[in-house]
């Protein structure tokens, strides 16, 4: 009876053993199944957020297309005017225009001399409708300019290492203007050293006379993966004239193509993503237009230069819509780069 009671005992432990043993393995089988389940939600959670980036992406690409097919055919609209001489006859003939000159001066900020021979650009709506230089007394003039309109002028000269901008909006009669360039010290002196050899000439300076600073040799960029490798040319705030910086970095550009001649480039211009998106393509446009000017008035052939506003489209930072970004990080996405489409 005892040996039948232990055997009973064993039979029964034994039962109770394999239940846990099945009742263990059905647990793990459920959280297998349960981790298989969350994973595969974040899978389809992934999969359904790649679909709306990929949307909104496509999206914006449709905004950036339409905006360029936009502004392409306001060009040929533009083109397809009367050329610029016959505007100005008619609009010069029109009984109610408005018209004013433009005077000004360019003057030392360090001594308040006038300087000769310096470029004075005159920018409308990020276009630069008219280019001239200093006089010998530092004057400049511009005649037959729109009231009522704001216009930039932007000037600077080779031998000093500085640029002066005014924006100024015209009224209903002519205006005066100063601009201010920062000379350097050599300039400084050899201007004072002249006005005491020529005390009855102090507002003159003879700039041929002045010795110029030995000639920069102009660093030739390389061509990394299709990409030309300059220090990259940046734009103040909501702005598309050409920093004396950027413009020396252009001269290497200018170099470049010379020593290529099969070279052909696109000028890519790119805002940060402050303002209105459309607003930012637009205001891109302006500063490709600028760079790939400057470019051709430098010599470079029109047929081996294009360029492109990108807007606020490719940042090159976190600094997207919404996202708080210092000055300086907002500064690095307003920029133009280089790339090669023909060796």
């Amino acid at each position: 009876k005892k040996l039948a009671l232990e055997k009973a005992e064993s039979e029964r432990l034994a039962q109770a053993e394999q239940t846990r043993l099945a009742n263990e393995k059905e647990r793990q089988e459920n959280i297998r199944a349960a981790q298989e389940a969350i994973a595969e939600k974040a899978r389809a959670e992934k999969s359904l957020q790649d679909m709306l980036q990929q949307n909104q992406e496509a999206e914006r690409l449709a905004r950036v297309q339409a905006r360029a097919k936009q502004i392409q055919a306001e060009r040929a609209e533009k083109a397809a005017n009367l050329d610029n001489e016959t505007k100005k006859v008619l609009a010069d003939n029109k009984p109610d225009r408005c018209a004013i000159d433009i005077n000004g001066v360019i003057k030392s900020s360090i001594n308040g001399r006038t300087i000769s021979d310096a470029t004075v650009d005159i920018y409308f709506s990020g276009e630069n409708i008219e280019s001239l230089k200093s006089d010998a007394n530092g004057n400049f003039h511009f005649r037959n300019f729109e009231c009522n309109t704001v216009y930039t002028i932007i000037s600077f000269k080779e031998e000093i290492d500085d640029l002066a901008k005014y924006k100024m909006t015209t009224g209903t009669s002519s205006e005066n203007v100063e601009l201010f360039l920062e000379t350097d010290i050599e300039y400084f002196n050899y201007y004072e050293k002249h006005a005491a050899d020529n005390p009855d000439k102090k507002e003159i300076v003879d700039e041929s006379s002045i010795k110029k600073p030995k000639e920069e040799i102009i660093e030739v960029p390389k061509v990394v993966l299709g990409k030309v490798e300059i220090n990259p040319i940046y734009f103040d705030l909501d702005e598309y004239y050409l920093t004396l910086p950027s413009r020396r970095e252009l001269d290497k550009i200018i170099v470049l193509m010379r020593l290529r001649p099969t070279l052909i480039i696109e000028s890519g211009s790119h805002t940060d993503t402050q303002g209105d998106f459309d607003y930012n393509l637009v205001l891109s446009e302006k500063r490709s237009q600028e760079t790939v000017g400057y470019l051709i008035a430098n010599g470079v052939d029109p047929d081996r230069i294009s360029g492109r506003g990108y807007g606020e489209t490719m940042p090159i930072n976190h600094c997207l819509d919404g996202v708080k970004c210092s000055d300086e990080e907002h500064r690095m996405n307003r920029r133009t780069q280089f790339m090669v489409l023909r060796y």
